[in-house]
């Protein structure tokens, strides 16, 4: 259950974009690494244009109220999680990121459309 970006040029440029600290959590807390990670992703979206200044990734996870964001230059996660308000018993379906990489907009099983500063969350 990882994020991961693939080249198709050369396999030693293959990469899986961190989570945190997952073994080192686990270990605290007693629990299997596993337990930790994010759920499988149902969709995601990517831009290159603001990849340098900020996150340029988003994912919705499965049956999850929040996305995340990832920079895909620094092979992390990056510092915001997206919360779509006022979602009650629903969850995010789909991830859309802007054209111009500055915003992302979030699709939720209730039918509602979010959105959001890629910079700000």
């Amino acid at each position: 259950r990882s994020l991961r970006l693939f080249s198709t040029i050369q396999e030693q440029r293959n990469r899986e974009l961190s989570q945190g600290s997952i073994q080192k959590k686990a270990k605290k807390w007693n629990l299997r690494a596993e337990d930790l990670k994010l759920p499988p992703i149902v969709a995601f979206d990517a831009s290159e244009v603001k990849e340098r200044d900020f996150a340029n990734v988003v994912s919705c996870h499965i049956d999850e109220k929040a996305t995340y964001v990832w920079h895909s230059l620094l092979f992390k996660r990056g510092e915001h999680i997206l919360h779509a308000p006022d979602l009650g018993s629903g969850t995010v379906k789909s991830v859309c990121l802007s054209a111009c990489g500055n915003f992302t907009f979030l699709g939720t099983s209730k039918g509602s459309i979010e959105k959001f500063n890629m910079q700000s969350g």
